[in-house]
């Protein structure tokens, strides 16, 4: 799994996924604000958006989910209660993940 943005702060944490082709910079604004306020946030890359336009083509949403989980048991390793939201794709991710 590879993370666009994380940080360690507190026992809270949220997970924060992206859009359909997009990249974890669409949430990392609310990450950075979240984090100042002593949250843990991730902001991970799902499987398919961090190459080729090609590669995304290859993937679905299961990727994607498997992508998710994968970071929130990350998240969750380090923090005994974890929110989850996301932009477009990534909110109907962060559903299915809850």
């Amino acid at each position: 799994m590879k993370i666009g943005f994380e940080a360690k702060k507190g026992e809270t944490g949220i997970l924060l996924l992206h859009g359909l082709s997009g990249t974890p910079s669409e949430v990392q604004p609310l990450g950075d604000y979240l984090s100042e306020k002593g949250i843990s946030v991730l902001g991970p890359w799902l499987k398919g958006h961090d190459t080729d336009p090609k590669d995304l083509a290859r993937t679905n949403w299961q990727d994607w989910a498997q992508s998710a989980r994968k970071a929130y048991d990350r998240l969750a390793r380090d923090c005994p209660r974890v929110f989850i939201g996301g932009l477009s794709m990534g909110a109907l991710q962060a559903l299915h993940l809850a």
